[in-house]
């Protein structure tokens, strides 16, 4: 061995290499946990477009309508996320238009409203079925409606705020439960305006951002609890205002993200909210050059995101892991050792934390492994080689740290 460097032989200068590269890899593996990620998936096959519309139904994903610089589509593309693969579908049953609002209810999906590039706004609506690849004509608004909120909850679905000769704060409700038929309830509380975006966690929708008349932007935020036909406001969205951003929820937490705020270059930022907490953070940027007006749709736990800004690009999002980053504050580091453990994990901890559970989740957030802690030892026998995010959880403090699996 040759001594080098005053004396650091070369043997022990790689071990040292080797360990900063895996801090490295240890920090960077934790800000993923705590941000999610963007990963590049293949192109809208429809061409470039803008103010197009979709949903998910089951483990599909389906874009349809929007515009380019000249003319508006009625074309319908499905997206399979297994293979990553784009199929076009039949067209969509009503007119070529844009700005259109559109939701899945039901195991199908219902789209309408929006305008046509004559001006005219429109209020029919249609349903599609996947099973056989149909359209038909359901219940239409009262109203032609351009650029409306939209989302659904599973049971219900919803269009809010939009364009309606001027700014709207309407709220139409489509309502299974009374035979496939809309009803107005109780407006938009916040300033009338089109281009918002829209989620809905459980019984609540949320509703925030958009545009008012001339340059006016918005970044309130608003609760709907359907049951009681109430809005409540919630904490501002602490991005720039913006209209024509892209909202969905995953789960218990809702994200907004993207849109422009009347000036180049679009917004790229994403950020998540936590409705039992009422807060907001922000999550990893979408993965390249910044937008709005583009479709995004839920699949198993991750979010799909593309098109808008007369582009065709398609990316997922996988979603922070659970819990990470919300009690950062209040959440202490735990030493794990050995590194990299074979079959089981140790840990330092008094004795308080008996009983207290246990988590280790993955680099998507999935978790992998829960428990109770009897002993200052865990079993990960059972996990394959790789890098894990643990939480320890007792009623009034949290611990985290990294466990590496051999």
């Amino acid at each position: 061995m040759v001594d080098i460097c005053g004396g650091i032989v070369f043997s022990k200068l790689i071990a040292i290499m080797k360990h900063f590269i895996l801090i490295l890899t240890l920090l960077s593996f934790e800000t993923a946990l705590g941000q999610g990620s963007w990963v590049k998936k293949a192109d809208f096959p429809g061409g470039a477009r803008s103010e197009a519309a979709g949903f998910a139904i089951g483990s599909k994903g389906y874009i349809g309508t929007g515009r380019d610089a000249n003319i508006a589509y009625k074309d319908f593309w499905e997206y399979n996320p297994t293979n990553d693969s784009w199929t076009k579908k039949a067209d969509f049953g009503g007119s070529e238009r844009f700005s259109a609002a559109a939701f899945a209810l039901k195991s199908m999906g219902v789209l309408g409203t929006g305008i046509k590039t004559t001006g005219a706004a429109l209020f029919d609506c249609w349903i599609y079925d996947p099973s056989n690849d149909t359209w038909k004509g359901t219940a239409n608004v009262a109203q032609g409606i351009i650029g409306a909120a939209s989302a659904s909850n599973g049971e219900k679905g919803f269009f809010v705020t939009g364009m309606v000769g001027t700014q709207s704060d309407q709220l139409w409700i489509y309502d299974t439960t009374t035979t496939w038929l809309w009803d107005s309830w109780k407006n938009f509380p916040g300033n009338a305006r089109n281009s918002s975006a829209a989620f809905a966690i459980g019984s609540k929708l949320y509703v925030g951002t958009g545009a008012g008349g001339g340059s006016v932007y918005f970044k309130d935020f608003w609760e709907y609890d359907i049951p009681s036909d109430t809005w409540t406001r919630k904490a501002d969205f602490p991005g720039v205002a913006r209209y024509g951003a892209s909202a969905f929820a995953i789960g218990e937490r809702g994200y907004i993200g993207l849109g422009s705020s009347g000036t180049f270059p679009y917004q790229k930022d994403f950020w998540e909210y936590d409705p039992k907490t009422d807060k907001w953070r922000q999550v990893a940027d979408f993965a390249i050059n910044g937008r709005y007006y583009s479709v995004s749709f839920v699949i198993n736990g991750k979010a799909y995101v593309g098109t808008g800004a007369f582009s065709v690009d398609f990316y997922e999002f996988t979603p922070p892991a659970p819990d990470v980053g919300f009690e950062e504050l209040s959440t202490s580091r735990i030493q794990l050792y050995p590194v990299p453990a074979i079959d089981k994990v140790y840990f330092d901890l008094n004795s308080y934390y008996h009983n207290s559970s246990f988590r280790l989740s993955n680099a998507l957030g999935q978790v992998c492994k829960s428990g109770v802690i009897t002993d200052l030892t865990i079993d990960i026998s059972d996990l394959k080689a790789g890098f894990y995010y643990m939480q320890i959880m007792s009623e009034s403090d949290r611990y985290r740290g990294i466990v590496i699996k051999k």
